[in-house]
């Protein structure tokens, strides 16, 4: 029987709890998926004109694109929202691309 895309992603928390016996086992997903608090507090820092914040991720490893890069890092100011985003193909190379995003928005 072919199953659907949302009946593959279903969770049946009384099927895992007849596996043990029907002892309660704690879930982790169905305790965060419960969660209504924020991971993080709320930032009362905000920008006045444009990169006196600028916030930084970076990501990866993500499956290699044909050039090889599998980081990318982004940039995001806080005051317009304009995101910049860089690919890599270390994560070695973020101290660079800091570097030179750094000498593009001080000129």
């Amino acid at each position: 029987m072919a199953s659907t895309p949302s009946s593959s992603l279903r969770h049946y928390p009384h099927q895992i709890n007849a596996q043990f016996g029907y002892k309660k086992i704690p879930c982790d997903t169905c305790h965060l998926s419960k969660s209504t608090r924020l991971s993080f507090m709320l930032s009362s820092s905000k920008a006045n004109k444009m990169f006196d914040l600028v916030h930084s991720d970076v990501w990866g490893p993500i499956i290699e694109s044909f050039d090889g890069y599998k980081y990318f890092v982004s940039f995001v100011d806080d005051f317009s929202h304009v995101t910049w985003i860089y690919l890599l193909k270390s994560k070695s190379e973020v101290v660079h691309v800091f570097q030179n995003f750094h000498m593009l928005v001080m000129t």
